[in-house]
Order: structure tokens, then C-alpha cells, then sequence
């Protein structure tokens, strides 16, 4: 490549054909490092947990909502560039399987409309307040307008008003384990099917003295024994209403094992 030289003042302006076209490889690379950048800085807000979703709820919602994730809007076979490129969900009025799938939106979005919500991170939220000592909160079936709090919870409070009942918090979402502690624990209230792997519902609980007493929040039907899967666990030995179990997230529902302090409370 030919030097670039400067042109004196008065001097007749001639340009080589490479040093004009050194001039226009310049500029497009200044125009790709531009959309990398912007692409980069994209990728870093969904990094970061913001997330775009579709209100499916039949009603209008305002920002703070907390919102059930049900589906993605764009499947791998309707556009995978799309799919790969930006997620996006389907969101709803929470229910009991949404206790620790949800998002809180970051913005109003009206029904079928498309918006922001944070799916991962730290976001002011209004809480139901159950007791001054609760450390954790969940989405509750039919509402979005808070997160309810308890000893258990994929949210955990940093900070909230003060007094219980419906207040102001911010909340760092998800945390690790079920409740945002090592171990939770429910107590079974009942099974369903006919063989090996049951399914069963059950009742949150925690530990006072030697007793263990139930916090109110409930896993209708979406509570799995790995014990009871797979060839080895065909046929297994079922849960009985009383047990108490070990549970945390799975999929769509809730894996648990029998409690080293197995028993009924």
C-alpha cells in the first residue's frame, strides 16, 4: 500500500484509487465495530437477566408484575436465528407451578404485547408480607401485583419495609436450593396414580423445636420421588401422607427424597 500523504493548502486534491479505497475499508470497519459493539451491549442486558415477554394474562399489567412463564413465543422450528438470537416467553397470571418460574416486568405492558421483564437479578418488587422475619418470597397463584413471603422461596429479600402486609421490597432472584437455603422441606398431604413414579402434592414446612409446622405454601401435583425412577425405582417404595421430604426445583415441578429426619410431624 502506497504512504498516505497530506495535502498542502492550495494544492490540487488528486486521491489514488487505493489510498480512496483505504479511506472507505476505514470507515466500514468503524461501521462493524459500531453494531458489534451495540450487538455486545444487547447480549449484555440479556446477560444481565432482561428478558422480552408476551402478556398473556387478558389483562393489561404495570411494571413490578410478577408474571408465570408459560411457553416461548418463537420455537427452534418457527425461526431458529430468532431463537437463538433473542428469547422470548409467553407469560401469564401465576399459579402453583410458577412459584419459582416467574419474571417481574421492568415496564407496562398491555395484553398480547410484547415488553421487558427481569428474569434473573436484583429489582424492587412489592411483597405480601407474612412476618417480619421472612427472608424469602414466591409468586402466589392469581397474583401479580406481589410476591408472597415465607421461610422458603427462589427470591430472597435484601431488603423490605418494615411491618407485614403489603410492602415494598428488593429482592435478589433466583437463589440456589428451593427456599434459598440449603435444604426445604414439605410435609406429603397426598398421591396420585395408579404405579410407580406416583405423583404427590404436599405442604411446605419448617422445623419449630421438634416439631415441623406447615408455612401455607403448597406443590399441587408437581412433586417427583427420585426414588421411584428409572429402572431401579420401578415399583418403588412409595411416599406416604405424613412423610416428610427434601425438595427443590426440577424442570417444571419439584424433585424430593425422603428427609434423613423422616417421619410424621
Amino acid at each position: 500500500m502506497s504512504e498516505l500523504q497530506k495535502v498542502r493548502k492550495g494544492e490540487p486534491l488528486r486521491i489514488p484509487a487505493e489510498t480512496f479505497n483505504t479511506f472507505i475499508d476505514v470507515a466500514q470497519a468503524f461501521r462493524d465495530r459500531q453494531q458489534i459493539t451495540g450487538s455486545r451491549m444487547q447480549t449484555g442486558n440479556e446477560a444481565a437477566g432482561i428478558v422480552l415477554v408476551r402478556n398473556k394474562s387478558d389483562a393489561d399489567q404495570d411494571r413490578f408484575a410478577v408474571m408465570g412463564v408459560s411457553t416461548i413465543v418463537i420455537s427452534p422450528t418457527d425461526n431458529l436465528l430468532a431463537f437463538q438470537n433473542r428469547p422470548a416467553f409467553d407469560v401469564v397470571i401465576p399459579t402453583a407451578s410458577h412459584a419459582s418460574k416467574f419474571v417481574i416486568l421492568t415496564e407496562p405492558i398491555r395484553k398480547n404485547r410484547i415488553g421487558k421483564a427481569m428474569i434473573a437479578g436484583v429489582t424492587p418488587v412489592q411483597l405480601d408480607v407474612q412476618s417480619e422475619t421472612d427472608e424469602n418470597a414466591a409468586a402466589a397463584t392469581g397474583v401479580t401485583a406481589t410476591l408472597k413471603t415465607g421461610s422458603t422461596g427462589t427470591a430472597k429479600i435484601l431488603w423490605k419495609e418494615s411491618g407485614t402486609g403489603t410492602k415494598w421490597g428488593i429482592v435478589q432472584f433466583p437463589v440456589g436450593g428451593a427456599g434459598g437455603s440449603p435444604t426445604t422441606y414439605a410435609r406429603i398431604s397426598a398421591r396420585a396414580g395408579t404405579s410407580s413414579p406416583w405423583l404427590y402434592s404436599a405442604e411446605v414446612v419448617v422445623r419449630t423445636g421438634s416439631t415441623r409446622v406447615a408455612t401455607g405454601q403448597t406443590l399441587s401435583w408437581n412433586l417427583r420421588n427420585l426414588a421411584e425412577e428409572g429402572p431401579s425405582g420401578a415399583g418403588g417404595n412409595p411416599m406416604q401422607v405424613g412423610d416428610i421430604v427434601a425438595f427443590w426445583p426440577d424442570g417444571d415441578g419439584y424433585a424430593c427424597e425422603r428427609s434423613p429426619a423422616k417421619g410424621t410431624y
